[in-house]
């Protein structure tokens, strides 16, 4: 079992409250996420209040259960990504909400994905300067995507 930090600082007192479950060295600080990246795998079970975590690692096809801290903030954060399939439980006041169902996130990621990038391609449409041949919007728009893609 290991404490990711989401917050730095704040996050800390979180964990010393789960000290005695969990050591020491199995505190990840935020910047050593923000380093190597969270080791999300679909054999991985989550316990956490953050909704990226919860994101992220219902993607990855990991279960969990995602536990209330802000009503009217949290809730419908992690809401939306039970919504999307995510399967976790979730749990308010103490009590848990059984999970809906597997997890489907995961699987329909792809479709997901495709389905906001049209979203986005629809509402923040190729801009006319780099539609032309302009030799300015070309180089960048090359510039750009080469920034996207590295």
């Amino acid at each position: 079992m290991h404490y990711f930090e989401a917050i730095p600082g704040s996050d800390r007192a979180g964990y010393e409250s789960l000290s005695d479950l969990i050591p020491e060295s199995h505190f990840v600080p935020f910047v050593e996420t923000w380093r190597r990246g969270l080791p999300l795998h679909s054999g991985q079970e989550w316990l956490t209040t953050r909704f990226h975590f919860h994101l992220l690692a219902a993607a990855a096809g990991a279960k969990g259960t995602s536990i209330e801290a802000k009503a009217g903030y949290y809730d419908v954060k992690h809401g939306s990504v039970r919504g999307l399939g995510s399967g976790w439980a979730h749990v308010v006041d103490g009590v848990e909400t059984v999970a809906s169902g597997p997890n489907t996130l995961a699987s329909g990621l792809g479709a997901l994905v495709e389905r906001k990038l049209a979203e986005a391609r629809k509402l923040y449409p190729e801009p006319t300067w780099a539609q032309g041949g302009g030799a300015l919007g070309q180089s960048l728009l090359r510039s750009v995507k080469r920034r996207i893609s590295s």
